[in-house]
């Protein structure tokens, strides 16, 4: 899937497409984005964690054991 927010300054817009869309049916839409979004916007500010590191401080640790009952 292909995303990408432009701003354009005449009323036409050429695509360049991977080469496995060739040949294919594709969906194109176009809308107006919302106002104070960034143009800029990209995959990465969706997933803002993505690829930092991650540590656990007590892995092996129950969570919750408190809120589990004892069946008799």
């Amino acid at each position: 899937m292909l995303r990408e927010i432009i701003r354009p300054t005449q009323n036409r817009i050429v695509l360049e497409l991977p080469d496995e869309y060739v040949n294919q049916d594709i969906e194109v839409l176009a809308f107006p984005v919302c106002e104070g979004k960034s143009i800029t916007h990209s995959a990465e500010n969706h997933y803002p964690l993505r690829g930092k590191p991650l540590s656990y401080q007590q892995p092996f640790d129950g969570v919750a054991e408190e809120d589990w009952e004892v069946l008799p």
